[in-house]
């Protein structure tokens, strides 16, 4: 077993505290489609270019694994999500640039499912 940093431990508790309120707040669904099954704790802005925001709260939702798998593949699933707005209050040009808006066609006028957050 690999052994733990103590400061990737703390990163760790960290995130767990996050999950926890959120599926206290939320419930254990998920987040973009509401199904039942959100057990996954998401990076809305991904950890691999915005480290900076890794235990951000509201850079956070729970997700089912489906959902999660779209979001992080797909700018315009991910602009259909609805969390362009909640991103863009905390870094706006996060928000542009991941949720490729110069990209942004009509795909917004297609039924957004507007994430609970």
């Amino acid at each position: 077993m690999r052994k733990v940093s103590k400061k990737q431990s703390a990163k760790n508790q960290e995130l767990a505290k996050i999950k926890k309120a959120l599926s206290e707040k939320y419930g254990d669904r998920c987040m973009i489609c509401r199904s039942e099954s959100g057990t996954d704790l998401m990076h809305i802005l991904p950890k691999s270019l915005w480290p900076e925001y890794y235990t951000s709260v509201w850079n956070f939702i729970i997700g089912c694994r489906s959902c999660h798998d779209m979001f992080d593949s797909s700018a315009a699933y991910r602009r259909k999500t609805g969390l362009y707005d909640h991103i863009k209050k905390y870094d706006s040009q996060a928000a542009w640039k991941y949720f490729q808006m110069n990209n942004a066609p009509n795909d917004l006028c297609i039924e957004n499912k507007k994430a609970d957050i």
